[in-house]
């Protein structure tokens, strides 16, 4: 039996490069993804009183790539690379077709929380797009490792997918796919938005720029008038109730019900209190979610501000007993990476520390001081302390290092904000 996928190492080209296939990332219905490298050709120059330096070096450059291959219609040739002519069957065209158009969709967005696209081309009889290689895991593994996600670190990625369809939608493209398989996370904590195989342009009335249906979506994440051919909403109530979804399984490690259940049922909003999520957090969650689009937020904008009133809740009673005076379980002997040097450059915010409870801050002193024993440089551990305490909000989290290591970053991507207010304080 023959490998649907393209042979390791093989050498795929491009107009523009050349790219060289290492791994299968997966495969679906409609495509196949791989990690890939390529060399790229670097200038460095080095500049003095007197004149310049210039060298110019090949590097190797990391990517992902997308295959068009429909696998239950298509096959291999002989050779192992090409699509067999069947990929002239008029499904297979119109899918490819949409394939093109979905790489065509990324490239007009530039957007930190979007995977950014490099090229589009035609090889082997068939299509492939490359993208930036996000090195991290998926939302949807990362809650399936953990069993589900704190109310704050759930609120912090909701607004950071947020901020991504907020964008989109401004710029009339709804994704229509939104769930937690389609979030990357890096290993910075940062997310970034993928598989925009169903995302559709809209005009200036709200409808769809062609007049092909709109996709299904999935289960639990598509509201009900998705599934419905004769509807006419097609709006930013489609993405917010699959960011409602999202938020749901982030919470409680459930996946959210149909929403033909939440329409009969009600949203079970008992698997909320049970995890201990505020109830102005459940109440956001339920609106995301309603059945009725209109009783829905109605756009990123107006919820973005039930996002921030939440998070700003002061961590329960019974959350700041059970806070472990320390986090990170044996160290490796490693130093952090060069950008943790960035703390601690304004040690003034010692000074001006807002009110935090004991125990959170226990927590942001251990991880600092586990930081400085494995040689981070240059970390003032108050500072360090606050920033955790504020991030963590007193919450119980038994992670190991390489978790602790994306809290850390976390904390060094919002550094720059809290630099800010430090320098006027």
């Amino acid at each position: 039996m023959t490998n649907n996928h393209l042979p390791i190492d093989f050498l795929l080209k491009s107009p523009l490069y050349e790219y060289k296939i290492e791994e299968v990332l997966g495969q679906g219905a409609f495509g196949i993804t791989y990690r890939a490298t390529t060399t790229v050709e670097v200038e460095k120059t080095i500049r003095g009183p007197l004149g310049t330096i210039s060298s110019k070096e090949k590097v190797s450059q990391p990517v992902a790539i997308k295959e068009f291959f429909m696998h239950d219609i298509v096959l291999r040739s002989g050779d192992g690379n090409s699509i067999s002519e069947t990929s002239k069957n008029p499904l297979v065209q119109n899918y490819a077709r949409k394939f093109r158009k979905e790489a065509e969709n990324l490239s007009h967005l530039h957007h930190p929380h979007i995977v950014q696209v490099l090229e589009v081309f035609d090889a082997n009889n068939t299509t492939y797009y490359v993208m930036e290689l996000i090195e991290g895991t998926s939302l949807e593994d990362y809650i399936v490792r953990k069993g589900g996600l704190s109310e704050t670190e759930t609120l912090r990625i909701a607004q950071q997918i947020g901020e991504a369809l907020d964008y989109m939608h401004g710029r009339q493209l709804l994704h229509l796919d939104l769930k937690p398989k389609n979030v990357m996370l890096d290993h910075k904590g940062n997310v970034h938005l993928i598989d925009f195989g169903l995302s559709k342009h809209f005009n200036a009335d709200g409808e769809p720029e062609t007049s092909t249906t709109i996709g299904l979506g999935t289960p639990g994440y598509a509201p009900i008038e998705q599934a419905d051919s004769n509807s006419n909403s097609f709006s930013a109530t489609l993405d917010i109730y699959a960011l409602g979804g999202t938020m749901y399984k982030m919470l409680t490690g459930k996946q959210p019900p149909r929403s033909s259940e939440v329409l009969d049922n009600g949203l079970p909003i008992e698997e909320l209190r049970a995890k201990g999520v505020s109830e102005k957090t459940i109440a956001m969650v339920e609106k995301a979610m309603e059945p009725a689009r209109r009783k829905r937020y109605q756009s990123i904008g107006e919820m973005f501000p039930s996002m921030k009133k939440a998070e700003a809740m002061p961590p329960s009673k019974e959350e700041m007993e059970e806070a472990p005076s320390t986090i990170i379980a044996n160290p490796p002997e490693a130093s952090i990476d060069e950008e943790t040097k960035v703390i601690g450059k304004h040690p003034e915010a010692k000074e001006q520390r807002l009110s935090m409870d004991k125990k959170s801050y226990a927590v942001g002193m251990g991880i600092g001081q586990n930081l400085l024993n494995i040689g981070a440089k240059d970390i003032v551990v108050a500072d360090f302390a606050q920033a955790i305490s504020d991030l963590l909000e007193g919450r119980k989290i038994a992670i190991d290092y390489k978790e602790a290591q994306i809290i850390v970053n976390q904390y060094l991507n919002e550094l720059e904000r809290v630099n800010s207010f430090n320098q006027k304080a």
